[in-house]
């Protein structure tokens, strides 16, 4: 895992890049083994209008399930309405 501070995913080097690519790849298998979950969501914010709360480059890895209640963001759900 990096030792350098970053606040955003381009603020990365190329090479670091790289190597979280190969980590985040050595987790989620980890998780696969583990868990068996249905299925694995993940996802990474830049910036307030991205939903980053935390200024630091990070990742989520979410273990999923068929039957949890997670949609992504930009599904339409009841009581939406349209224009």
């Amino acid at each position: 895992m990096p030792k350098q501070h970053v606040k955003y995913l381009w603020d990365l080097h190329p090479d670091m890049a790289a190597c979280l690519g190969v980590g985040l790849q050595r987790v989620a298998r980890r998780l696969e083994d583990r868990l068996q979950p249905d299925g694995l969501t993940l996802f990474q914010s830049n910036r307030s209008a991205g939903w980053q709360t935390v200024f630091h480059a990070h990742f989520h890895l979410v273990p999923r399930s068929e039957s949890d209640e997670l949609v992504p963001s930009w599904t339409k759900r009841d009581g939406d309405y349209e224009d």
